[in-house]
């Protein structure tokens, strides 16, 4: 007896357990799980592009478009299954960014604003910041660019925070009046929600679409006095905001109507200003 004991001893060791995973080899896991989720995406778009360029009918791009364009909704969720473990780490303003990059809807978007809170003073969400335009209309996309302004002392994020701001506020404003213009029927409601999310819609029903598009206003103010020369989609910011607030200011509904100048089907020169007082219809067309 004694001696099975002995031999079992020598012929297996006792096994020392094994050392837990150091936090900089997990951090180095989950970004290498970021890294290549993304590139397998972009294989996979790069891919469709070139068969698709290559096609040379209708019906056969339309197959390639069906069989080969990547689902972003088989992404999504992969991207999101990374979030938690990314959470601290620089992988998650990557797969945060991803996110928000190719997101189909506000709601699908939420973890990720939430998450990039956390990162809201490093400079790397700056790439986050500028993908968000006039239709990032959620409490998220608000939530997490106020904490930039807050957070960051990069002058460049301040500046693409700032604009970002506005235009989610502008389209927060414009979500806002149509919801208390319009009570929706439920169907309506439902597919808000799905859309931009419950929370976004309950929060809206109890803001003034007036004073968000206010504040949208100063914002750009902001930008002009300060960011002018800061570029969103290869044009600087200044000329950007511009156009922006001449066309709050004087093209949008209920204010008047610049005056415009041109010639009848006879050659007569007229002016908008000339029927004044009158019903006008203008017809606008042209060709391109």
């Amino acid at each position: 007896m004694h001696a099975w004991i002995l031999l079992l001893a020598l012929v297996a060791p006792i096994r020392q357990p094994s050392p837990a995973a150091s936090p900089s080899s997990a951090t180095t896991d989950v970004s290498a799980q970021v890294a290549a989720l993304v590139k397998e995406y972009d294989t996979a778009r790069a891919a469709f592009e070139q068969k698709y360029a290559a096609a040379t009918t209708d019906e056969e791009r339309q197959r390639i478009f069906s069989a080969d364009m990547p689902k972003i909704p088989e992404y999504i969720p992969r991207f999101l299954a990374l979030l938690a473990p990314a959470k601290g780490t620089p992988a998650a303003i990557d797969a945060c960014s991803w996110i928000l990059l190719h997101g189909e809807n506000e709601r699908q978007k939420a973890p990720a604003y939430a998450l990039l809170e956390d990162h809201a003073a490093d400079p790397r969400v700056i790439g986050a910041v500028s993908a968000m335009t006039l239709y990032s209309r959620s409490l998220g996309a608000e939530r997490f660019l106020r904490a930039v302004l807050a957070k960051s002392a990069d002058w460049e994020t301040k500046g693409q925070a700032t604009y970002s701001l506005a235009q989610v506020l502008s389209g927060l404003a414009e979500l806002a009046a149509s919801i208390h213009s319009s009570p929706s029927p439920p169907a309506g409601d439902a597919a808000n929600a799905m859309h931009y999310g419950q929370e976004t819609i309950d929060d809206l029903k109890a803001r003034d679409p007036e004073e968000l598009g206010a504040e949208s206003e100063d914002l750009l103010e902001d930008v002009l006095a300060e960011w002018k020369q800061l570029k969103r989609n290869g044009k600087p910011l200044g000329t950007t905001v511009e156009s922006e607030l001449y066309a709050l200011r004087h093209l949008a509904v209920g204010k008047v109507a610049p005056d415009i100048v041109g010639w009848d089907v006879d050659g007569v020169a007229f002016k908008l200003s000339d029927y004044r007082g009158k019903v006008v219809v203008l017809d606008f067309w042209g060709f391109w």
